[in-house]
This record gives C-alpha cells, structure tokens and sequence, in this order.
C-alpha cells in the first residue's frame, strides 16, 4: 500500500516557462530528497510565447532575406552583365568631333554592343563559318534595326551638342577680350588661306621652302600642298596630314632635308567615318541621316536652305572623290604615297578651287576647332566667323557663276 505523498514532496510543475523552468522544478525536486531546503521564486520578467516565437524566427528570416538577395543581385548580372560591363569602359575621346567615332557612352551604344554580344552563335566555328558566327542569331531583323537606329541617333546627338557646348560655355566669358586678337589673326589666316585663289601654287611653295632655308623640287602641281603646308608650318593647324620637314641626322656628308608627311588622327577617323556612308544608295537611311547632320552643321552659321543644299551635294561628290584618291596613304602612310595621293587628288577634282577649299575647311571644321579653347572658339563665333565665312560663301557663289 502505498503512503500518500505529502504537498511538499510534490510541486506542479509550472504552467508556463517553457523547458527551462520544468529543468529548474525537476533539479529543484531532485535537490529536496537530498535533503536540501529548495525555494523557487517567480522571475520578476518573462517573455511571452509570441516575442519568443518571433524571436526564434529572426535567423530564418534573416537568412531567406540574404538568400533572396544574393539571387537576384546575380540573376541581373547574369542578364545585363554586357551593358553592366559597357558602363565600366573607358570613353576614349573627350570631343565629339565626328558623329561616329567619339566614344559614345551612351545608353543606346551599351544596348547596342550587347544585343550584338547576345546574338552571337558561339556554337559555330568562326574560321570555318564566320557568317554563321555572327548573323545566325539573328532570328528578329526589325530588333537589329531599331537598335541601330537609336545608337546613330544617340551618336550624332552626342556630336551636335558638344559643338553647342562648347559655343554656351565660351559665352560666359565673352568679357574677356585678353586673347580675342590673337584669335581673330588665327581665323584670319585660316580663313585667308582657303579664300586664295592662286592659279599656280609653285611661288606660295618655292616663298614657303625659301623662308624655311630648305630646298625642294622644281615643279609641283599639288594645289592642296600649299594650304597644308601653310596652316601646318606657319600656323601650327593640322588637317588631314602633319607635314614635318627635318634635316636627316644618319645621312652622312648630306644636309639635304627630309619631308615627313603622315596622316593625322582627325584623317583617319574622317576616312572611317566616310566609309560607314559612302557605298550607300542616294536616299538610304544613312545618306539621309549625314545630311540632316551637316545641315544641323550648317545652321550654326546662317546658311540659307538653297545654299546648304548645294553644299551638302557638293561636300558629298568630294567626300567620295577624296576617299577613292586618300583610302591608299591609311594602308600604306609612306612620303612618296601620300604625295602621290594628293597629287592624283589635285589632279582629278573638277569642281571649282574654292569649292574644293570650301569643302576642306568644313569637313575639318570639328577637327581644327579642337586647336582653339572653348573661350577662342566662342571668339570666333561671335565676333569673326559669321562676317568672313560670309564673305568666303559669297565668294565661291560668285565664281561659280562666272564658271558656268
């Protein structure tokens, strides 16, 4: 028979307190049959089950939290990691001198260069089948259209606003008339030089070598030489070519002279710029857009809309004559070659002198433009440009009415 048990043997284990408080009463029990006098006190604080629920849940909470994170931070690299990339590249130009080959970072070029990264197959062999490397993925023909477009039209944005930029920030320091001589000489001469309308350029040469003290062949009948040689040796203006004339330190007993001519950057971009829109049809969607860019161009300096349409045609039959006549000095920039070129160039130009010359300075107007400061070029804008290309306009208009 077994003897009831006292109130004090046995303690009820408490209602709430979880497995900490039944571990407190089961030692408590335990340390009384020993013995001991064992007191349990209430805690003056305690959670309730809902913190303590939350409480245990914020790990897994945190952890979902960072899992979820990580995902899609990699699943946005791994679908845009081309235009991420394109965003960290270097932009190689600080000017836009021509509408294509500035170094766009915009948008527009990023999305560009990754649709053509996209669609590449890299399941074929591209020394076997390079068509197949790179136009099999080319399933949608419209979407390569329109990324096209709007990489042209975010480039040529991006040239067009750079010249005006540069127009705006010489404005705020029209105060200063410091360099404005200077400047106004530099235009002159500049301007002078396309204006002439000598008809043998063999004395502006011989006056040229003579003043130098150097001596140079009897005959020549590169008209185009003497403009080079003019702005590149007296003015330190560079266009297409940098004529250098040294004395040859390895030529023993010998102080003849060394002509050194060599393409300049702005020619080869010219050149690479001039193939994008040669070799297309008269309307193409290219042809069209170079001439809203020139005729952009041509606003900034009052020209009328029948001038401008002139000019654009005209620019255009010298563009391909000077890039069938040119194209040989890039792929091979010897002395002799280059000369050559020029002179088969000076020799099958039909239009006009002036016309040629007109031609050349507007063709080179964003490449002689980077001589000058910001503050120089808004000199030239506001208080000279307008009033001699004016008059250079008349000029060519006139004798163009005479020649026919």
């Amino acid at each position: 028979m077994c003897a009831a048990k006292s109130r004090n043997d046995v303690r009820k284990p408490p209602r709430r307190g979880g497995a900490v408080r039944i571990a407190r009463v089961s030692i408590a029990n335990h340390m009384e049959r020993n013995g001991a006098k064992v007191e349990l006190r209430r805690g003056n604080w305690y959670l309730n089950e809902r913190l303590q629920t939350i409480l245990s849940a914020t790990p897994v909470l945190y952890s979902v939290t960072l899992v979820v994170y990580l995902s899609s931070t990699i699943w946005i690299r791994i679908k845009y990691r081309d235009i991420l990339y394109a965003s960290k590249r270097k932009v190689y130009a600080d000017h836009a001198d021509l509408p294509l080959f500035s170094g766009c970072d915009e948008m527009a070029c990023q999305q560009y260069m990754a649709v053509i990264i996209n669609y590449i197959n890299k399941s074929q062999d591209p020394c076997k089948t390079f068509y197949g490397f790179v136009c099999d993925g080319w399933k949608h023909q419209h979407h390569l259209i329109s990324v096209v477009d709007a990489a042209e039209d975010s480039m040529y944005k991006r040239a067009l606003d750079a010249v005006e930029r540069a127009f705006h920030n010489g404005r705020k320091q029209a105060r200063n008339f410091s360099s404005m001589a200077s400047v106004e000489k530099k235009v002159a001469a500049l301007v002078k030089s396309c204006m002439e309308l000598s008809e043998n350029s063999l004395q502006d040469l011989k006056r040229f070598m003579t003043e130098h003290h150097h001596q140079w062949p009897a005959k020549s009948p590169w008209d185009s030489l003497a403009i080079l040689l003019n702005l590149s040796g007296n003015w330190n203006i560079y266009l297409w070519f940098q004529v250098n004339v040294r004395l040859s330190p390895f030529r023993v007993g010998s102080s003849e002279p060394v002509p050194k001519i060599v393409p300049s950057a702005a020619f080869r971009s010219w050149i690479a710029t001039m193939r994008l829109f040669l070799g297309h049809r008269t309307r193409s969607t290219r042809s069209l857009r170079y001439q809203k860019y020139v005729r952009r161009m041509l606003r900034l300096f009052d020209v009328s809309a029948p001038r401008s349409a002139y000019i654009i045609s005209t620019i255009e039959a010298m563009n391909k004559l000077a890039l069938g006549t040119l194209a040989l000095a890039i792929t091979a920039p010897k002395p002799s070659i280059v000369r050559m070129s020029i002179r088969v160039l000076a020799e099958t130009v039909i239009l006009p002198i002036p016309t040629g010359r007109l031609v050349l300075l507007f063709n080179e107007y964003l490449m002689w433009a980077r001589r000058f400061s910001p503050y120089d070029v808004m000199t030239v804008k506001t208080w000279v440009s307008c009033a001699l290309l004016s008059t250079f306009w008349d000029s060519v208009s006139s004798h163009n009415r005479r020649s026919h």
